[in-house]
């Protein structure tokens, strides 16, 4: 953090993990090109709905299942199915 436009604080800003707390850091600081904003955005955007998706389809498949517990590797299966249709 103490250089923003170095090349690791670069990166942790587009990273979908880090990017909430690095990048508003790197755009107070006037070192975030119009892009790089953009880009973050637009990653973590579609990260949070891809892990929608897939939460989604593991809820409903727990909640519709009316048998034993579910463990991995039902969850597994259930995402491997869903990746076909």
């Amino acid at each position: 953090m103490m250089n923003p436009s170095s090349k690791i604080n670069v990166a942790s800003s587009i990273i979908p993990i880090s990017s909430p707390f690095s990048m508003p850091s790197r755009v107070m600081l006037g070192t975030a090109t119009n892009t790089q904003i953009i880009t973050s955005l637009v990653v973590l955007l579609v990260t949070i709905a891809i892990i929608a998706k897939i939460s989604i389809k593991i809820y409903s498949s727990a909640i519709l299942n009316n048998g034993s517990k579910m463990n991995l590797k039902d969850i597994v299966k259930i995402l491997s199915h869903w990746g076909r249709t």
